[in-house]
């Protein structure tokens, strides 16, 4: 499932972007798929794109990565932020989320440990990337 989430997104938003569909034909109404993480999956064509449509907002992980299938998303944008969060903040977030979705204190602190927090490193990386960083705070 994640390898066909990380490759439909980029091309969706490419598309979107674009407004073509990757075979030179103009693409009159895009369909998109918002992603809700509350349901943790994302609802092919829930959001129509009109013709004529002069903003579109996306967030993502991923979006200033070089990594296939991820490179070239970050061209295609007017303006990209980085969102930073201190890394306690976020593992405690992380942490209650997978709780409330059924893990235990160990499981996700052991899923938040091994894979969101590597995810997390990853993504840090491409900050320099961003025109500007947003610092998320609590306080």
């Amino acid at each position: 499932m994640l390898a066909l989430l990380g490759h439909s997104y980029p091309a969706q938003r490419a598309r979107v972007l674009t407004g073509h569909d990757g075979y030179s034909r103009r693409v009159h109404t895009s369909p998109a798929p918002p992603r809700w993480a509350w349901l943790l999956l994302s609802v092919a064509g829930a959001i129509a794109l009109l013709p004529g449509t002069r903003l579109v907002i996306t967030e993502g992980n991923y979006l200033l990565l070089d990594d296939d299938p991820w490179a070239g998303i970050a061209k295609l944008l007017d303006d990209c932020w980085y969102v930073e969060i201190d890394p306690a903040l976020r593992t405690r977030r992380l942490v209650a989320r997978h709780r409330q979705f059924g893990r235990s204190a160990e499981q996700a602190a052991d899923w938040v440990a091994h894979t969101d927090e590597p995810n997390a490193r990853h993504i840090e990386a491409t900050r320099e990337r961003a025109r500007a960083v947003f610092r998320w705070s609590d306080e």
